[in-house]
């Protein structure tokens, strides 16, 4: 993703089941969308996050990415807009992005769901995860339960 795809962002933070079931910020504006894709590619950047988006070759459906952390077990993360929901767009880019992190030296990649989330439970299981243990986690302020899935080499 590069800075000019600010308006996916801004749709993702208004859209209310990308709120409940992410971390994404609620009510973004362009400088804030903005400001946040600069550090994922200015030149030199030491990001931990690395985000792409999730398209049909037409339309944005979403964004897809990993956290990714120095010495730390990636996390794959995704959001879907509500018209690209339902036509495996999640499944496909956790696949791929898995497949990636597994084929170039990662032993585990994990995705971290809140807990209810049975549409990301199923892309989980869809693409080769298996549910590891509970945790929680601060959602907007909030401790909220999850589960951890983890596929392995």
């Amino acid at each position: 993703m590069v800075e000019a795809d600010w308006a996916l962002e801004v749709a993702l933070s208004m859209d209310p089941d990308v709120l409940r079931w992410t971390h994404y910020r609620p009510q973004m504006t362009e400088e804030t969308a903005r400001a946040r894709l600069r550090p994922t590619h200015s030149e030199g950047a030491s990001a931990d996050t690395y985000r792409y988006l999730i398209t049909d070759g037409q339309t944005n459906l979403g964004v897809t990415g990993v956290f990714a952390d120095p010495g730390e077990v990636p996390e794959i993360y995704y959001a879907l807009l509500r018209t690209g929901r339902g036509r495996g767009a999640a499944s496909l880019a956790t696949r791929a992005l898995t497949d990636w992190l597994l084929d170039n030296g990662s032993r585990v990649v994990t995705l971290v769901i809140f807990e209810g989330n049975t549409a990301s439970e199923a892309v989980a299981l869809r693409t080769g995860y298996s549910c590891q243990r509970r945790a929680t986690a601060n959602h907007q302020g909030v401790p909220t339960e999850t589960t951890v899935w983890e596929r392995t080499i």
